[in-house]
């Protein structure tokens, strides 16, 4: 912010949202690396991460944009530090997080949690937890979360003490606004912008509480979707199958008072109560969405799919091509 004392406002937050985004695409990028993708399929799911809607429709959530700039970063330094745990590799993982943290989105700091997890499960050895790996893993883990929470303690501490004096800090359904409907959950594969069009009250009060949409877009891209499936041919059906759980978990929280696992995970951990607007979980599945597009461009490359399985892709796609056209010109004569 201190650039604003030299470029007008305007000008200073233009800078501000292309840097995010090219933090956000690089991070993808390095992700993608360490994941082992090749560096066509990691420019590819760094373009599919950039190029979202929820994304996009972030910019002028400033906090929360920039939490998701850090995102791939954060992630791409716990799988570094959890590959081969070390001293300086959980510092820079510890580094990391405080810098989410320090960008002031303490919902996208959580949801980047949700990888971060994921990822110290899988390398856990569960038949023998006592193993020597294990308690590296585990010490690393530890030591990255500490070294987060202490460096940024002058963020968070006097946020907090704020926080217990708002309204924010108080359970209310009204946290729960902006959840996504099934129905608007449609959006992330079909371009279409309903709030846009003259709707009645009944109807925008049914779609967005009443008000105009908290992330104008939430698609993620039709064509795309033939490169995630794709990723179930992939040699890499493992990491396939972490991030389709990771896209399905998110959309689930998107639902949020419609749906069942946000009220067990505020349940569980009541301190999740202080988080707002649960369609902003998009973003995560964007991000888990653009990992299965790097992962089924390599299988599509390397002629992991059979000539049946890309035909009915392409059938697939056609179809869907079609059905949005005929769909977002129907709307178009309508209004």
């Amino acid at each position: 912010t201190w650039l604003n004392l030299l470029l007008h406002p305007e000008d200073y937050y233009t800078l501000y949202a292309v840097v995010h985004l090219l933090l956000a695409g690089t991070g993808m990028l390095w992700l993608a690396r360490t994941l082992r993708l090749s560096w066509g399929a990691a420019t590819t799911a760094a373009a599919a991460w950039m190029l979202s809607g929820p994304l996009l429709s972030a910019v002028d959530l400033w906090q929360h944009f920039a939490g998701a700039g850090w995102m791939p970063w954060v992630v791409a330094g716990a799988a570094r530090a959890l590959d081969r745990p070390s001293e300086g590799r959980t510092l820079a993982w510890a580094l990391l997080q405080s810098f989410q943290i320090l960008s002031g989105s303490l919902d996208l700091v959580l949801l980047t949690a949700l990888p971060q997890v994921g990822l110290l499960v899988a390398r856990l050895s569960w038949t023998r937890p006592l193993e020597r790996r294990n308690r590296r893993l585990l010490a690393a883990g530890a030591a990255a979360a500490a070294l987060t929470v202490a460096w940024t303690a002058a963020v968070w501490l006097p946020a907090m003490d704020l926080l217990g004096r708002t309204a924010r800090g108080e359970q209310s359904l009204s946290r729960a606004f902006w959840s996504a409907r099934p129905v608007t959950l449609l959006q992330t594969l079909v371009p279409l912008f309903p709030h846009d069009l003259p709707l009645r009250d009944s109807l925008r009060a049914l779609l967005y509480d009443g008000r105009e949409p908290l992330l104008a877009s939430i698609y993620l891209g039709l064509p795309a979707l033939a490169l995630a499936l794709a990723a179930f041919a992939s040699s890499r059906r493992r990491l396939a199958g972490a991030a389709a759980l990771l896209v399905a978990l998110s959309l689930l929280l998107a639902l949020g008072r419609l749906g069942l696992d946000y009220f067990w995970a505020t349940a569980t951990l009541p301190s999740l109560e202080i988080l707002r607007y649960p369609v902003k979980a998009t973003l995560l599945a964007a991000f888990g969405f653009a990992l299965l597009v790097g992962v089924g461009l390599d299988a599509l490359r390397q002629g992991r799919l059979s000539r049946r399985t890309t035909g009915a892709l392409a059938v697939l796609m056609a179809a869907g091509g079609t059905v949005t056209l005929l769909t977002v010109r129907g709307l178009h004569v309508a209004g």
